[in-house]
């Protein structure tokens, strides 16, 4: 399938970073559909929840907010999938690239939960 038009970034931005260029339609695509709009808001909304999660500073509560966190993108790329569906648009963000790429974050995030924080030197 295609990749997601707001995701599209050439080799040679990333050779010369500091240059300011669209892709073409990139941003026009992004707004064509609530699709799109649905996913920011999911990523927006499971970053919130994460963070607070994460606020009380121990591991359990660390850990229901990655777990909230992981199901607030899940929902939000359902709704974005019924979405276009819908709207009868392509999308490149469902099934097992969905699922693979949820469950390897989620994985990373439990693991980084679990090894704890740093210690710091007037704690040792």
């Amino acid at each position: 399938g295609e990749g997601a038009p707001y995701t599209d970034v050439s080799a040679s931005f990333l050779l010369a970073p500091w240059t300011t260029a669209t892709v073409e339609g990139g941003v026009r695509h992004l707004f064509s559909s609530a699709a799109p709009l649905a996913v920011l808001v999911a990523w927006t909304v499971a970053g919130a929840v994460t963070s607070l999660g994460c606020r009380f500073a121990n591991r359990a509560a660390a850990l229901l907010g990655v777990a909230c966190g992981a199901a607030a993108l899940l929902g939000g790329y359902l709704v974005a999938d019924s979405i276009a569906r819908v709207g009868d648009t392509s999308v490149t963000w469902s099934g097992a690239h969905l699922l693979s790429g949820l469950g390897a974050s989620f994985i990373l995030m439990v693991l980084v939960v679990a090894a704890g924080p740093p210690t710091r030197a007037e704690e040792e």
